[in-house]
């Protein structure tokens, strides 16, 4: 068994990054070993596995973060529609929907001068390639992030 921290961050299956940790899944395309998400290519640090079904990109709230000025160029981006944000004290989630209709969490960090966007409102979120976690889609049957009612 891998340590803790590897686990957390190199799940190998969709159960486990669920299971471990905060996990937002979102259906990924592979062909001819590129990566895929709404049509577009994701640049990954590896290639995704070599899997005979489909995949998922795994995120982690904590890695995400909403983009406000000109993005570096090696951050993946997708647009999104804030849905909601809960305040939680040191920051806040902010849930934003994606093109398929299903939601990402990002944790919003307070700075005492930015709120974060009101819900409607479209943003891109942002994350480092070190940051997808691609894993087969079909080992947790459903399973996308928890989201509040």
């Amino acid at each position: 068994i891998a340590p803790p921290r590897d686990i957390y961050d190199r799940p190998t299956s969709r159960f486990v990054a669920e299971f471990i940790g905060e996990t937002y899944s979102l259906p990924l395309e592979t062909r001819a070993g590129e990566a895929f998400l709404y049509g577009r290519q994701w640049r990954l640090d590896r290639p995704p596995p070599a899997a005979d079904g489909p995949l998922v990109l795994a995120l982690r709230p904590e890695r995400l973060r909403l983009v406000t000025e000109p993005a570096r160029p090696d951050l993946n981006l997708i647009a999104g529609r804030v849905r909601q944000h809960v305040f939680q004290g040191e920051g806040t989630i902010v849930y934003v929907t994606m093109p398929d209709g299903s939601d990402l969490a990002v944790r919003h960090h307070h700075d005492g001068e930015q709120e974060p966007p009101a819900p409607g409102t479209p943003v891109t979120i942002g994350f480092a390639p070190r940051d997808s976690i691609v894993v087969p889609a079909d080992d947790a049957g459903h399973g996308r992030g928890p989201s509040p009612t």
